[in-house]
């Protein structure tokens, strides 16, 4: 009884030493906590590691696109069709106001000299006021409360969020409200360097691909394959021919009776194996150096040539009164991420300065 108190007594003390204990100097297990500490540390690496990945990286910038495009939305929505209706209510004013003018001036019984200057003036301020207003007159106001009836639709939206992050900006759909606008200015400071990071990796794998068809096509790499193995092939023979050559010295030597010569041979034979592997060795220094060789600048803007030029023309077909040099002027803009705004697909022309006299000139005539 004294030897089992005295060995409790030692692993009480030991567990006291090492663990963590209650009120009442009992030690409590920690292998549970310790566990889970580990695997939440572990599991958190592991996400850590998928985010940072390419694919990752990728998938994260995505969902960053699509709630800030939500974000925006809930944001700018309800403003635009406030915004909508004041304006529709201040172009009627200065429509009526334009069209009282004008009958004032065609009643006013002056000659025709001065009715055409006096209605050519009350076209022109029509025509300013309408183009500060920046609000075509076949607008309605009440389709934006459908999906795609608001400027600040879903897909209009997710588009802003990317020109922001690319920092294309091309300026057609910004934001109006207050809080749209700090929200925007914080929205970019995560968003472009994430972009960034992708864009690094894409164009990584853009390069790898570009250099593997180069190599592949353009330098002719079988070509290469088909001498190494014929260069190969003659080595073998050439092995062959001195095998057998000495095997037939050495025969020759026992059926004679003479001392069996030494192996004068096989210096000849391994300076002629190292002349053919230094040859070998030399066409695999070559090859490696087209490997390791970068793609030339001549083939690299015929590669950028070849991408707006198919650029200019998907936008031809898709914009109607684009030409392609529209196309490729856009493509250019667009890639180099200066993004001047006054042509944006989906959109048309932003250049309304020369529809303004038929515009007011219409809208005078149906009022």
């Amino acid at each position: 009884m004294l030897g089992a108190s005295n060995n409790y007594d030692f692993e009480f003390e030991a567990s006291l030493s090492r663990g963590v204990h209650d009120a009442d100097g009992k030690p409590i297990d920690r292998t549970v906590e310790d566990n889970y500490s580990r695997d939440i540390t572990r599991c958190c690496q592991k996400t850590i590691k998928v985010l940072t990945s390419s694919v990752g990286t990728l998938v994260l910038l995505c969902l960053y696109l699509v709630a800030g495009a939500w974000m925006f939305q809930y944001l700018e929505r309800g403003n635009e069709l406030e915004a909508c209706y004041a304006t529709y209510a201040r172009y009627r004013d200065k429509l009526n106001t334009s069209m009282a003018r004008a009958i004032g001036i065609v009643d006013s019984g002056l000659s025709k000299e001065i009715v055409a200057s006096q209605l050519e003036s009350a076209l022109i301020d029509f025509a300013e006021t309408l183009f500060a207003l920046d609000f075509p007159p076949s607008r309605n106001c009440s389709k934006i409360s459908e999906p795609f009836g608001s400027r600040w639709n879903w897909v209009s939206a997710l588009y802003f969020c990317a020109t922001i992050v690319t920092t294309v900006g091309y300026g057609h759909v910004t934001p109006t409200t207050q809080w749209g606008r700090l929200v925007c200015m914080f929205y970019c400071i995560p968003g472009i360097p994430l972009i960034l990071i992708c864009l690094g990796s894409i164009g990584q794998m853009l390069a790898y691909l570009f250099r593997f068809i180069y190599m592949n096509l353009c330098c002719c790499r079988c070509f290469r394959d088909i001498k190494i193995r014929r260069r190969n092939k003659r080595l073998l023979r050439l092995r062959r021919l001195q095998e057998d050559l000495r095997r037939h010295m050495e025969m020759k030597a026992k059926l004679s009776g003479e001392p069996i010569p030494p192996p004068k041979m096989a210096s000849v034979v391994i300076d002629d194996e190292s002349d053919e592997d230094d040859e070998i060795r030399e066409i695999y220094r070559e090859f490696q150096d087209t490997e390791d060789a970068g793609i030339p600048i001549t083939i690299v803007m015929l590669v950028i040539v070849a991408y707006v030029a198919i650029g200019a023309f998907l936008f031809r077909i898709w914009e109607v009164d684009w030409s392609p040099i529209d196309g490729a002027y856009f493509a250019v803009i667009t890639i180099s991420t200066i993004g001047f705004g006054d042509l944006v697909p989906g959109n048309g022309r932003f250049d309304k300065t020369r529809h303004l006299g038929n515009v007011a000139m219409t809208e005078l005539v149906r009022g």
